[in-house]
């Protein structure tokens, strides 16, 4: 107990009643009526290693255990067992399920937890992070949820970005061939189609529909495009005509929206939240 706990180190050294009589004798026993017992109980199967005797950690028994961990100040000890748990849960952890490990993994100070944890709601989300957690825990949840919002946001902001440059290349291609026929309608026509086609697609959310960052980059990776087939260049049709310069065809942009996807998931896995600060590996300076 006192290897994994500072609290019960204290209380079990030579300054307290319950430390003198240890000395003593081989067991103490120590009343604790304020605490669950199921809780200790767990706590205390986890500090001897009996995993066998550890009873599933379900959510609403994690929510409470770690306000026990917290106070007893044995983040460290549980860490194997309580975080294990909650990163094993990720992938088919909702955005309930998800704001509460974040509680958890902020109260415990799992570092690694936290950013893993981060990622999914960025993924998941589809309003400020701040609107799920409801009434602040801790000086750090506000900073560390605007971080989450903040890469949300930026993400994003990439993807209508490179839809406007495609946008920007088209106008561009086709304006750079002075020598062309005004009646050319290909920039035009391959701009309509692009926006037509993508709108087929999760990628922004509307006033009657919420899509998230998991939504958009899935829709990246998959994506078909198609040139449009009402293309009509003028009569001059030379070897510079923009219908098939540079290899301007909607097609090209395919396996670049996939780049784009990779660039703004390793983006989002990137997060990092110094508001944690130096004890953030599941350990406090005593």
């Amino acid at each position: 107990m006192s290897y994994g706990s500072p609290v019960f180190k204290t209380l079990l050294g030579p300054k307290f009643m319950e430390g003198t009589a240890l000395a003593t004798s081989s067991t103490v026993e120590i009343p604790l009526p304020e605490d669950n017992p199921e809780h200790m109980s767990v706590l205390c199967n986890i500090f001897h290693m009996r995993n066998d005797r550890i009873v599933q950690l379900g959510l609403p028994f994690l929510a409470n255990f770690v306000n026990t961990c917290d106070k007893y100040d044995c983040a460290l000890a549980v860490q194997p067992t309580v975080e294990g748990y909650m990163l094993a849960a990720l992938p088919l952890a909702g955005v309930p399920t998800l704001k509460i490990y974040l509680g958890i993994a902020m109260t415990l100070r799992y570092t690694d937890a936290v950013r893993r944890i981060a990622v999914r709601l960025a993924y998941q989300a589809t309003k400020p992070i701040m609107e799920y957690m409801g009434p602040s825990r801790g000086s750090t949840i506000g900073p560390v949820c605007a971080r989450i919002d903040m890469s949300i946001v930026v993400a994003r902001h990439c993807v209508s970005d490179y839809i406007d440059s495609i946008i920007d290349e088209q106008h561009e291609n086709r304006g750079m061939k002075g020598s062309c026929d005004a009646r050319c309608n290909v920039g035009m026509s391959r701009v309509f189609s692009l926006l037509t086609q993508l709108k087929g697609y999760n990628l922004w959310s509307s006033t009657t529909k919420e899509v998230n960052l998991e939504s958009i980059l899935r829709s990246m990776e998959t994506l078909r495009l198609s040139d449009p087939i009402d293309l009509s260049p003028c009569a001059m049709n030379g070897p510079y005509c923009a219908i098939g310069y540079g290899g301007m065809g909607l097609g090209r942009y395919q396996h670049e929206f996939g780049e784009k996807a990779s660039e703004i998931r390793k983006l989002i896995g990137n997060m990092e939240f110094p508001e944690l600060g130096e004890a953030s590996q599941g350990t406090r300076k005593v």
